[in-house]
């Protein structure tokens, strides 16, 4: 089950569900869906360098992040991706919410 945006609303109202740094309220109607909330990327944004060929997977942690030999470091404020391209982001905000609701990035 969704959240309708009067419940989204009310949960952030009572701070059932918070954001840090918090929505202010004149962002509210916009960053707040019918059944969502939009979320503002942070940098600085990672582009996975072409794999060598004797690499046939990237397995994703933490330390691999900062690793230059797997990733482009881009700093800025935008990030303009052609169709198929990847890259990985930051959201400029840490989300808390109680253990009987689940969220998931989409994008």
């Amino acid at each position: 089950m969704f959240l309708s945006k009067p419940e989204l609303l009310e949960a952030l109202r009572t701070q059932a569900l918070q954001f840090d740094p918090p929505i202010l309220a004149s962002e509210l109607e916009h960053r707040v869906r019918q059944v969502s909330i939009d979320l503002v990327l942070g940098g600085p944004f990672r582009i996975p360098l072409p794999p060598r060929p004797h690499i046939p997977a990237i397995v994703i942690e933490p330390s691999f992040l900062d690793d230059p030999s797997l990733w482009q470091q881009q700093e800025g404020e935008e990030i303009t991706l052609k169709p198929g391209e990847f890259v990985l982001a930051k959201t400029l905000e840490k989300i808390t919410m109680p253990n009987s609701l689940i969220g998931f990035v989409e994008g």
